[in-house]
Protein backbone atom coordinates (compact mmCIF):
# COMPACT_ATOMS: atom_id res chain seq x y z
CA UNK A 1 0.00 0.00 0.00
CA UNK A 2 2.80 2.86 1.16
CA UNK A 3 5.04 1.79 -2.12
CA UNK A 4 1.28 2.35 -4.28
CA UNK A 5 0.81 5.80 -2.26
CA UNK A 6 4.37 6.91 -2.80
CA UNK A 7 3.57 5.69 -6.84
CA UNK A 8 0.89 7.68 -7.07
CA UNK A 9 2.59 10.94 -5.24
CA UNK A 10 5.08 10.50 -8.42
CA UNK A 11 2.53 10.69 -11.02
CA UNK A 12 1.40 14.00 -9.31
CA UNK A 13 4.68 15.69 -9.30
CA UNK A 14 5.62 14.95 -13.25
CA UNK A 15 2.05 16.30 -14.12
CA UNK A 16 3.54 19.73 -11.71
CA UNK A 17 6.63 19.58 -13.35
CA UNK A 18 5.09 19.75 -16.90
CA UNK A 19 2.94 22.17 -15.70
CA UNK A 20 6.34 24.06 -14.19
CA UNK A 21 7.77 23.63 -17.44
CA UNK A 22 5.14 25.35 -19.52
CA UNK A 23 5.03 28.55 -17.22
CA UNK A 24 8.70 28.51 -18.05
CA UNK A 25 8.03 28.38 -21.64
CA UNK A 26 5.85 30.37 -21.64
CA UNK A 27 7.73 33.89 -20.16
CA UNK A 28 10.59 32.95 -22.32
CA UNK A 29 8.50 32.57 -25.85
CA UNK A 30 10.93 30.02 -27.45
CA UNK A 31 9.45 29.86 -31.21
CA UNK A 32 8.24 25.95 -32.31
CA UNK A 33 8.65 24.48 -28.79
CA UNK A 34 5.04 23.33 -28.93
CA UNK A 35 5.01 22.02 -31.78
CA UNK A 36 8.28 19.96 -31.33
CA UNK A 37 6.50 18.79 -28.24
CA UNK A 38 3.27 17.71 -30.08
CA UNK A 39 5.09 15.95 -33.10
CA UNK A 40 7.73 14.00 -30.14
CA UNK A 41 4.44 13.02 -28.28
CA UNK A 42 2.97 11.88 -31.85
CA UNK A 43 5.82 9.79 -32.45
CA UNK A 44 5.44 8.44 -28.42
CA UNK A 45 2.29 7.43 -28.71
CA UNK A 46 2.57 6.23 -32.89
CA UNK A 47 5.60 4.73 -32.45
CA UNK A 48 7.20 4.11 -28.84
CA UNK A 49 3.98 2.24 -27.79
CA UNK A 50 3.65 0.23 -30.57
CA UNK A 51 7.27 -0.88 -30.39
CA UNK A 52 6.51 -1.66 -26.48
CA UNK A 53 3.53 -3.52 -27.37
CA UNK A 54 5.63 -5.82 -29.90
CA UNK A 55 8.43 -6.86 -27.98
CA UNK A 56 6.04 -7.60 -24.82
CA UNK A 57 4.01 -9.80 -27.24
CA UNK A 58 7.39 -11.84 -28.96
CA UNK A 59 8.72 -11.92 -25.32
CA UNK A 60 5.16 -13.55 -23.67
CA UNK A 61 3.27 -14.74 -26.14
CA UNK A 62 -0.70 -14.64 -25.95
CA UNK A 63 -2.02 -17.63 -24.70
CA UNK A 64 -5.76 -17.87 -26.32
CA UNK A 65 -7.88 -18.76 -23.60
CA UNK A 66 -6.61 -15.44 -21.93
CA UNK A 67 -7.00 -13.19 -25.20
CA UNK A 68 -10.82 -14.60 -25.60
CA UNK A 69 -11.30 -13.76 -22.42
CA UNK A 70 -10.44 -10.19 -22.25
CA UNK A 71 -11.67 -9.21 -25.71
CA UNK A 72 -15.04 -10.07 -24.18
CA UNK A 73 -14.21 -8.77 -21.04
CA UNK A 74 -13.18 -5.39 -23.10
CA UNK A 75 -16.25 -5.05 -25.36
CA UNK A 76 -18.43 -5.25 -22.04
CA UNK A 77 -16.60 -2.19 -21.10
CA UNK A 78 -17.35 -0.75 -24.71
CA UNK A 79 -20.99 -1.35 -24.06
CA UNK A 80 -20.76 0.33 -20.54
CA UNK A 81 -18.94 2.99 -22.22
CA UNK A 82 -21.46 3.47 -25.08
CA UNK A 83 -24.80 3.38 -22.83
CA UNK A 84 -23.31 6.28 -20.03
CA UNK A 85 -21.48 8.45 -23.32
CA UNK A 86 -25.62 8.22 -24.68
CA UNK A 87 -26.67 9.55 -20.96
CA UNK A 88 -24.07 12.43 -21.14
CA UNK A 89 -24.47 13.80 -24.23
CA UNK A 90 -28.15 13.88 -24.08
CA UNK A 91 -27.71 16.25 -20.95
CA UNK A 92 -24.70 18.11 -21.42
CA UNK A 93 -23.41 20.00 -24.26
CA UNK A 94 -20.68 17.51 -25.37
CA UNK A 95 -20.38 15.66 -28.93
CA UNK A 96 -19.90 11.54 -28.71
CA UNK A 97 -16.70 12.05 -30.69
CA UNK A 98 -15.53 13.99 -27.01
CA UNK A 99 -17.11 11.57 -24.31
CA UNK A 100 -16.67 8.19 -25.60
CA UNK A 101 -13.34 7.55 -26.86
CA UNK A 102 -11.79 9.16 -22.55
CA UNK A 103 -14.57 6.59 -21.01
CA UNK A 104 -13.78 3.57 -23.31
CA UNK A 105 -9.82 3.64 -23.14
CA UNK A 106 -8.28 3.71 -20.11
CA UNK A 107 -4.62 4.17 -18.93
CA UNK A 108 -3.90 0.50 -18.79
CA UNK A 109 -0.35 0.59 -20.22
CA UNK A 110 1.73 3.25 -17.72
CA UNK A 111 -0.50 2.96 -14.85
CA UNK A 112 -1.98 -0.63 -15.47
CA UNK A 113 1.70 -2.35 -15.20
CA UNK A 114 2.51 -0.74 -11.69
CA UNK A 115 -1.02 -1.40 -10.18
CA UNK A 116 -0.82 -4.98 -11.17
CA UNK A 117 2.57 -5.16 -9.67
CA UNK A 118 1.15 -3.69 -6.03
CA UNK A 119 -2.16 -5.01 -5.82
CA UNK A 120 -1.72 -8.37 -7.68
CA UNK A 121 1.61 -9.74 -8.58
CA UNK A 122 4.36 -9.13 -10.64
CA UNK A 123 3.49 -12.66 -13.07
CA UNK A 124 -0.14 -10.87 -13.21
CA UNK A 125 1.83 -8.13 -15.48
CA UNK A 126 1.39 -10.44 -18.51
CA UNK A 127 -2.36 -10.80 -18.07
CA UNK A 128 -2.61 -6.88 -17.87
CA UNK A 129 -0.02 -7.10 -21.36
CA UNK A 130 -2.15 -9.30 -22.67
CA UNK A 131 -4.99 -5.86 -21.61
CA UNK A 132 -2.97 -3.79 -23.19
CA UNK A 133 -2.55 -5.11 -26.91
CA UNK A 134 -6.41 -5.87 -26.97
CA UNK A 135 -7.07 -2.23 -25.32
CA UNK A 136 -4.15 -0.46 -27.65
CA UNK A 137 -5.42 -2.24 -30.91
CA UNK A 138 -9.13 -0.95 -30.53
CA UNK A 139 -8.22 2.66 -29.74
CA UNK A 140 -6.20 3.09 -32.76
CA UNK A 141 -8.69 1.06 -34.90
CA UNK A 142 -11.99 1.28 -33.94
CA UNK A 143 -11.00 4.30 -31.53
CA UNK A 144 -9.91 6.48 -34.94
CA UNK A 145 -12.86 5.10 -36.81
CA UNK A 146 -15.00 7.14 -34.55
CA UNK A 147 -13.23 10.23 -34.57
CA UNK A 148 -12.25 10.33 -38.28
CA UNK A 149 -15.21 9.25 -39.27
CA UNK A 150 -14.61 9.46 -43.20
CA UNK A 151 -12.88 7.35 -46.15
CA UNK A 152 -9.94 8.48 -44.21
CA UNK A 153 -10.68 5.59 -41.49
CA UNK A 154 -8.74 2.65 -43.88
CA UNK A 155 -5.71 4.96 -44.98
CA UNK A 156 -5.06 5.86 -41.52
CA UNK A 157 -5.88 1.67 -40.12
CA UNK A 158 -3.05 0.87 -42.85
CA UNK A 159 -0.64 3.30 -41.64
CA UNK A 160 -1.05 2.29 -37.76
CA UNK A 161 2.12 0.83 -36.59
CA UNK A 162 0.82 -0.70 -34.06
CA UNK A 163 -1.39 -3.21 -36.18
CA UNK A 164 1.97 -4.80 -37.82
CA UNK A 165 4.11 -4.29 -34.77
CA UNK A 166 1.62 -6.60 -33.07
CA UNK A 167 1.48 -8.93 -36.23
CA UNK A 168 5.07 -9.23 -36.14
CA UNK A 169 5.45 -10.27 -32.16
CA UNK A 170 2.71 -12.25 -32.35
CA UNK A 171 4.19 -14.37 -35.37
CA UNK A 172 8.34 -14.36 -33.84
CA UNK A 173 6.58 -15.44 -30.73
CA UNK A 174 4.63 -18.68 -32.23
CA UNK A 175 7.41 -19.42 -34.09
CA UNK A 176 9.90 -19.19 -30.69
CA UNK A 177 12.53 -16.58 -31.93
CA UNK A 178 14.74 -15.46 -29.57
CA UNK A 179 14.90 -11.42 -28.40
CA UNK A 180 17.63 -9.86 -29.10
CA UNK A 181 19.60 -8.59 -25.89
CA UNK A 182 19.61 -5.16 -27.31
CA UNK A 183 15.82 -5.06 -28.03
CA UNK A 184 14.98 -6.44 -24.51
CA UNK A 185 17.36 -3.30 -23.35
CA UNK A 186 15.62 -0.89 -25.44
CA UNK A 187 12.00 -2.23 -24.06
CA UNK A 188 13.35 -2.01 -20.73
CA UNK A 189 14.47 1.59 -21.18
CA UNK A 190 10.90 2.64 -22.87
CA UNK A 191 9.41 1.01 -19.70
CA UNK A 192 11.22 3.51 -17.34
CA UNK A 193 11.12 6.72 -19.41
CA UNK A 194 7.30 6.66 -20.93
CA UNK A 195 5.14 7.31 -17.69
CA UNK A 196 7.49 9.94 -16.64
CA UNK A 197 7.48 11.37 -20.58
CA UNK A 198 3.86 11.19 -20.85
CA UNK A 199 2.93 13.03 -17.30
CA UNK A 200 5.21 15.42 -18.14
CA UNK A 201 3.39 16.01 -21.27
CA UNK A 202 -0.15 16.33 -19.59
CA UNK A 203 0.80 18.61 -17.13
CA UNK A 204 2.61 20.73 -20.18
CA UNK A 205 -0.24 20.42 -22.73
CA UNK A 206 -3.19 20.77 -20.55
CA UNK A 207 -5.22 24.07 -20.68
CA UNK A 208 -5.84 23.94 -17.01
CA UNK A 209 -8.69 26.63 -16.93
CA UNK A 210 -10.61 23.76 -18.52
CA UNK A 211 -10.10 20.83 -15.67
CA UNK A 212 -11.97 23.53 -13.47
CA UNK A 213 -14.53 23.48 -15.56
CA UNK A 214 -17.29 20.75 -14.46
CA UNK A 215 -15.51 19.26 -11.89
CA UNK A 216 -18.54 17.77 -10.03
CA UNK A 217 -19.39 16.34 -13.47
CA UNK A 218 -16.13 14.43 -14.12
CA UNK A 219 -15.87 13.38 -10.35
CA UNK A 220 -19.66 12.03 -10.79
CA UNK A 221 -18.80 10.41 -13.80
CA UNK A 222 -15.70 8.79 -12.48
CA UNK A 223 -17.28 7.44 -9.62
CA UNK A 224 -19.91 6.23 -11.64
CA UNK A 225 -18.20 4.17 -14.16
CA UNK A 226 -16.22 2.91 -11.48
CA UNK A 227 -19.15 1.58 -9.41
CA UNK A 228 -20.57 0.23 -12.80
CA UNK A 229 -17.86 -1.52 -14.32
CA UNK A 230 -16.52 -2.96 -11.30
CA UNK A 231 -20.30 -4.48 -10.38
CA UNK A 232 -20.19 -5.72 -13.63
CA UNK A 233 -16.90 -7.43 -13.48
CA UNK A 234 -18.26 -9.28 -10.32
CA UNK A 235 -21.46 -10.64 -12.43
CA UNK A 236 -19.53 -11.34 -15.63
CA UNK A 237 -16.94 -13.67 -13.37
CA UNK A 238 -20.28 -15.18 -11.94
CA UNK A 239 -21.48 -16.04 -15.32
CA UNK A 240 -18.40 -17.27 -16.74
CA UNK A 241 -16.77 -19.61 -13.46
CA UNK A 242 -19.61 -21.89 -14.06
CA UNK A 243 -18.20 -22.81 -17.86
CA UNK A 244 -14.68 -22.05 -17.17
CA UNK A 245 -11.65 -22.49 -14.72
CA UNK A 246 -10.91 -18.62 -13.81
CA UNK A 247 -6.95 -18.07 -12.51
CA UNK A 248 -7.41 -15.74 -10.02
CA UNK A 249 -4.72 -13.42 -10.67
CA UNK A 250 -6.19 -12.71 -14.01
CA UNK A 251 -9.43 -11.98 -13.27
CA UNK A 252 -8.01 -9.23 -10.32
CA UNK A 253 -6.00 -8.13 -12.99
CA UNK A 254 -8.46 -7.29 -15.99
CA UNK A 255 -10.66 -5.77 -13.23
CA UNK A 256 -8.66 -3.36 -11.95
CA UNK A 257 -6.90 -2.16 -15.17
CA UNK A 258 -10.18 -1.76 -16.61
CA UNK A 259 -11.13 0.71 -13.86
CA UNK A 260 -8.27 3.40 -14.52
CA UNK A 261 -8.41 6.43 -15.69
CA UNK A 262 -8.65 7.61 -19.18
CA UNK A 263 -5.27 7.36 -21.43
CA UNK A 264 -3.39 9.96 -22.41
CA UNK A 265 -3.25 9.10 -26.05
CA UNK A 266 -6.97 10.31 -26.39
CA UNK A 267 -5.37 13.23 -25.59
CA UNK A 268 -3.47 12.75 -28.60
CA UNK A 269 -5.59 11.62 -31.39
CA UNK A 270 -8.03 14.08 -29.71
CA UNK A 271 -5.64 16.81 -31.01
CA UNK A 272 -4.83 15.32 -33.96
CA UNK A 273 -8.64 14.89 -35.67
CA UNK A 274 -10.00 18.40 -34.08
CA UNK A 275 -11.72 17.21 -31.18
CA UNK A 276 -12.41 19.76 -28.54
CA UNK A 277 -9.83 18.49 -25.97
CA UNK A 278 -12.04 20.09 -22.69
CA UNK A 279 -13.54 16.66 -21.85
CA UNK A 280 -10.67 14.22 -22.33
CA UNK A 281 -8.40 17.24 -19.99
CA UNK A 282 -10.96 16.54 -17.27
CA UNK A 283 -11.52 13.16 -17.34
CA UNK A 284 -7.82 12.53 -17.36
CA UNK A 285 -7.33 15.05 -14.54
CA UNK A 286 -9.69 14.24 -12.44
CA UNK A 287 -10.47 10.38 -13.15
CA UNK A 288 -6.60 9.79 -11.86
CA UNK A 289 -6.86 11.55 -9.00
CA UNK A 290 -10.12 10.00 -7.86
CA UNK A 291 -8.82 6.56 -9.10
CA UNK A 292 -5.55 6.71 -7.36
CA UNK A 293 -7.30 7.95 -4.09
CA UNK A 294 -10.11 5.12 -4.51
CA UNK A 295 -7.63 1.87 -6.04
CA UNK A 296 -6.41 0.37 -2.67
CA UNK A 297 -9.68 0.19 -1.20
CA UNK A 298 -11.31 -1.48 -4.27
CA UNK A 299 -8.58 -3.62 -4.29
CA UNK A 300 -9.60 -4.74 -0.83
CA UNK A 301 -12.89 -5.10 -1.52
CA UNK A 302 -12.37 -7.00 -5.09
CA UNK A 303 -10.14 -9.89 -2.88
CA UNK A 304 -12.96 -9.76 -0.16
CA UNK A 305 -15.62 -10.76 -3.14
CA UNK A 306 -13.59 -13.32 -4.82
CA UNK A 307 -12.86 -15.03 -1.44
CA UNK A 308 -16.85 -16.04 -1.48
CA UNK A 309 -16.87 -16.24 -5.63
CA UNK A 310 -14.24 -18.21 -6.53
Amino acid sequence: MEKFLFSSLKVFLWITIGAVIKLIFNHLELPNFKKTLKYTTEFIVTFIVPYFVGIRIWLFGIEKTVLSITILWFVVTLIISYLITKFIIKRWDYTFKEVFLPLAFTNSLYLGIPVTQYFVSENAVYYTIIYVVVATLTQFTFGVYILSSSTKFFRIILSTPIIYFSIIGYSLSIYQVQTPAMLKTVNNIISSIISPLMLIFVGFSFQWEYILEKVRLHIFLNIARIMIIFTTSIVFILVLKTFLELNKEFVKAIVLVSLLPSAIANYVLAEKFNVDTKFVSGEIFWGTILVLFLLPYIAELLEILLLFTM
